[in-house]
């Protein structure tokens, strides 16, 4: 039998630091292309309070002048505590996948952001409503052109942020973490019995 299986997150690598400071507006992390170009340049609108990480940047933008850029870009490459402490310095962690309208899949930094506690501001590909609700677990965005007003309503307290990552949080918690997966997947093998 097979069926749908997501990734999941890692509660002991990604989890809320009480008493961060919040210093970055939003974070955004992944390798370069134009859909997620189009989603960062319109956050640029917002603020330039943004910490950037991932791969190609520098080589393929187009509507960055270098100096924005240069501005935002903190490197290519972020991963393990480094990782989860940006994530809750920022206020936002803004999430696109590679491809616009990107219809399935659903990449693990959705899970991860939540996971640290973040509020999670993406792109919506089908498969995140099998596991978060827009304004309950994350903020959803269909369009870049929605991106500045949403992240100006956050940065502005229009939008009741700690119900929102609470209930993220909580949601991976309990469904979407590597211990629920082996549970799962034990669950499917034959058990044996020890040998006399």
């Amino acid at each position: 039998r097979s069926e749908y299986q997501s990734h999941v997150a890692s509660s002991s690598d990604f989890y809320p630091i009480p008493e961060m400071e919040k210093d970055i507006d939003v974070l955004f992390y992944g390798s370069w292309s134009p859909w997620r170009e189009e989603v960062l340049f319109a956050a640029h609108k917002a603020t330039k309070k943004i910490a950037l990480y991932g791969n190609h940047w520098k080589k393929n933008c187009v509507l960055f002048s270098k100096k924005d850029l240069q501005s935002i870009l903190r490197g290519r490459n972020i991963v393990g505590p480094h990782l989860n402490e940006i994530k809750n310095r920022s206020k936002i962690v803004l999430g696109a996948q590679r491809l616009k309208k990107s219809t399935a899949g659903l990449d693990t930094r959705a899970f991860d952001a939540l996971a640290s506690g973040a509020l999670l501001l993406t792109d919506a590909p089908k498969d995140l409503y099998r596991h978060f609700k827009n304004q309950e677990d994350c903020l959803v965005y269909e369009r870049s052109e929605e991106v500045p007003d949403l992240i100006r309503a956050v940065l502005d307290g229009h939008v009741d942020v700690d119900p929102i990552k609470k209930s993220g949080r909580e949601k991976v918690l309990l469904n979407l973490t590597y211990k629920t997966l082996c549970k799962k997947i034990a669950s499917y093998m034959p058990s044996t019995k020890a040998p006399p």
